[in-house]
């Protein structure tokens, strides 16, 4: 049953503990994620680390490295938009992609 509605109180009381553990976990980690999102950077250094990315992301990874007080250089962040063109796009072997 839903939420343990047809529970006895004492198994019902520990379903609700058990509800507010979860909720409270998943708030954490998804502050977790978050804060790793924001923290993580790949700096890319030189035309090498930049080559086959369009300058679409070129010029977002610029605005990613001023916004960080990095200006004239190209950072990807695990923003959803930055790591994953930069995947699909990127001609940097694996080994040299900051662990990504």
């Amino acid at each position: 049953m839903r939420a343990g509605a047809k529970l006895a109180p004492k198994a019902k009381k520990r379903v609700a503990e058990i509800n507010t553990r979860m909720a409270t976990l998943a708030t954490r980690f998804s502050q977790n994620v978050l804060a790793d999102e924001q923290a993580w950077r790949l700096v890319l250094k030189g035309e090498r680390d930049l080559e086959g990315l369009p300058e679409t992301v070129r010029a977002a990874a610029a605005r990613a490295a001023a916004a960080a007080g990095q200006p004239g250089a190209h950072v990807i962040t695990l923003a959803r938009s930055s790591v994953e063109t930069f995947l699909q796009f990127s001609a940097l072997p694996r080994s040299a992609r900051g662990g990504i």
